[in-house]
């Protein structure tokens, strides 16, 4: 690693997460100064000493009006923070707010952007909008152009590098993918990883979960047929915790059904999050068709770390796909084929663990390769520009 010099660096993302605050104190490792701009409450003992934090207006989930709310206005916060506060800094921009990589058309700083979602081809595959939208076809030309006036930028996946091709020279484009939360390794050695078993009282039961955003474009539907396929078998129990576009959904379905088996739930508690990945036998991940060929969510990391069996509702030829299939850490199904899913659930469930264990082994082996080391990639590339 360079020696930190005195040069000054602000990052931004609305809604920080483990990934952006690893990110967040590698650069503080090599910048002078480092200013965090979000919008999430965020707690400052998990920070370097020389990261500060500036707030901005929360990211507000709660429905499409909200959201788009609390974008424009924190890309307007943004947009005079960086013309006058922070006009003689480097900038670090993540895609969250969307509206936050339009910024490089104001603002003339040394810019490198992080891409999690790319818009707004995200709202196109999430339903929200078609290609046709004049909303649609503005965005991508000012992409285009915003673009131009970057000097990096990191995608994590090898679709979502593709699809930024329409948008900007590969050359400026790297590839490194996200990592799990480190705090999942130091638990199992410091922490109870059977508490929440003990708070659900799930001792005796085969846990299929997910949990996370309920999004327009995600599978939910799917996996509530599955637990109704399995509705009869009192030992296999469904976790379904989170919210979203079809929490409501979901828990009609549950509700109609009468399913006892399937417990629907909030975002999973702070202080139970890690102890369920531990405590669950597989772990869900859903995407939509168009989505799925251009993402992996960071949960997948996080039960990889845990060694969990994946189960994937997802595009065949996504990213996705092929690391599940490539790497024999789970199976990945279409929105529909409730019936492999489900035959998938049993097989684990009857095998007296043994392709359990194997699935699980491998899921360990490959988080190896999803480590730490690429948030200090990132903040070394940042750093070299």
């Amino acid at each position: 690693m360079q020696e930190k010099n005195r040069e000054k660096i602000v990052v931004i993302n609305q809604s920080a997460g483990y990934l952006f605050l690893d990110i967040t104190n590698e650069l503080a490792k090599r910048f002078g100064e480092v200013d965090l701009i979000s919008g999430s409450t965020i707690e400052s003992e998990g920070l370097h000493q020389n990261v500060r934090l500036k707030h901005m207006i929360r990211y507000n989930r709660k429905n499409t009006l909200t959201r788009f709310f609390s974008w424009i206005v924190g890309f307007i916060q943004l947009f005079f923070l960086l013309k006058f506060r922070y006009r003689k800094h480097r900038v670090f921009i993540s895609s969250n707010p969307p509206l936050a990589t339009l910024l490089p058309l104001v603002c003339t700083q040394k810019i490198s952007l992080i891409i999690y979602d790319i818009y707004p081809d995200g709202l196109v595959s999430g339903g929200f909008m078609g290609r046709n939208n004049i909303i649609y076809k503005v965005w991508k030309k000012l992409n285009i152009k915003a673009y131009k006036k970057v000097d990096l930028i990191i995608s994590i996946t090898e679709g979502m590098t593709k699809l930024l091709t329409e948008y900007t020279d590969e050359s400026k484009i790297r590839t490194i993918p996200i990592w799990a939360d480190k705090s999942i390794t130091n638990y199992k050695n410091n922490g109870d990883v059977q508490q929440f078993t003990k708070v659900y009282n799930l001792e005796e039961k085969f846990v299929v979960m997910y949990s996370g955003n309920m999004g327009k474009n995600h599978a939910m539907e799917s996996l509530v047929r599955v637990a109704n396929a399995l509705r009869h078998n009192e030992n296999i129990q469904f976790i379904i915790a989170g919210e979203g576009w079809k929490k409501s959904i979901v828990e009609g379905m549950v509700e109609e059904l009468e399913l006892k088996n399937c417990l629907v739930m909030s975002y999973m508690p702070d202080d139970l999050f890690i102890s369920s990945l531990y405590s669950i036998d597989v772990g869900v991940i859903s995407l939509g068709e168009g989505t799925s060929k251009i993402a992996i969510p960071s949960k997948t990391f996080n039960l990889l770390a845990a060694g969990k069996p994946l189960l994937c509702f997802a595009g065949s030829e996504s990213d996705l796909a092929y690391m599940v299939t490539e790497n024999e850490v789970g199976k990945t199904f279409a929105h529909e084929d409730i019936e492999n899913a489900v035959a998938f659930i049993l097989d684990l469930y009857k095998d007296n663990q043994s392709k359990q264990k194997h699935l699980s082994e491998n899921a360990k082996k490959l988080s190896f390769r999803y480590s730490y080391k690429n948030a200090s990639e990132i903040a070394e590339l940042v750093y070299g520009l």
